[in-house]
């Protein structure tokens, strides 16, 4: 900010001309003051200006307040629903951590799952650590979908629809098999740092494969493994 101070003998009537846009009436010049008067008059200012310094100020001050707000509402919100490692807490794991691609955590998702439904069906479910996305039908015959996101609570997700799926019971697979999938996924992968589980019906041109675990590192290396139901390997890239 060195180069924002001025010579006290100029005007700054260019600076509020270059700011406004408008023409003020200029400051009357300095004077020096005689140090042995007791009284010192200073040069007034026109009403409503401010100096490049003030304005500096104020712009900083702005910024501050902006930062101090965003974190006051927004980290209170990160720290109670993820933990280390993408893994949700608070309502989802009862004041503790538990990732969804768990035994334990599957689990949930299915207590979940059945209470907000009153079943297990879906037509697809997509599980990460810390969060699920599910397509439930909507009836027992047609193809129609409601998308939900579920990290503890349950909101929204894509909303109304139709699916290309089968439907099936979510809790026909075992969480065993979602954490073997994505265990042996992510041991394929140097330093992974995402994963997730796709889990839907028997695809038959798939050898009847319906869980799916994917892993990916910074580097965009992936690789996936395609399990059984009953948590048997059918192919592992």
């Amino acid at each position: 900010v060195a180069d924002l101070r001025r010579d006290p003998e100029e005007k700054v009537t260019d600076v509020v001309e270059a700011v406004t846009g408008e023409t003020t009436t200029p400051s009357p010049p300095y004077r020096k003051v005689s140090t042995r008067s007791s009284t010192q008059t200073s040069s007034p200012k026109p009403p409503g200006t401010s100096t490049p310094r003030t304005g500096l100020w104020l712009a900083i001050g702005g910024i501050v307040v902006t930062i101090f707000v965003g974190l006051t509402v927004a980290l209170p919100i990160w720290l109670t629903t993820r933990g280390s490692d993408g893994v949700a807490q608070g309502p989802l794991g009862l004041g503790r951590e538990v990732s969804l691609l768990t035994p334990e955590g599957y689990d949930i998702f299915l207590d979940a799952l059945e209470e907000k439904t009153g079943s297990y069906e879906a037509f697809s479910v997509v599980i990460y650590p810390g969060y699920a996305v599910v397509d439930v039908p909507v009836d027992s015959t047609s193809q129609r979908k409601f998308g939900w996101y579920f990290n503890g609570d349950w909101r929204e997700s894509a909303g109304a629809g139709t699916s290309n799926d089968e439907r099936f019971s979510a809790d026909q697979i075992d969480g065993d098999v979602v954490a073997r999938g994505i265990k042996r996924a992510k041991a394929r992968v140097e330093e992974p740092t995402n994963w997730y589980v796709i889990v839907e019906a028997p695809n038959p041109d798939r050898d009847n494969a319906c869980v799916a675990a994917y892993a990916s590192n910074k580097f965009s290396e992936s690789s996936y493994v395609l399990l059984r139901c009953d948590g048997s390997v059918i192919e592992q890239r």
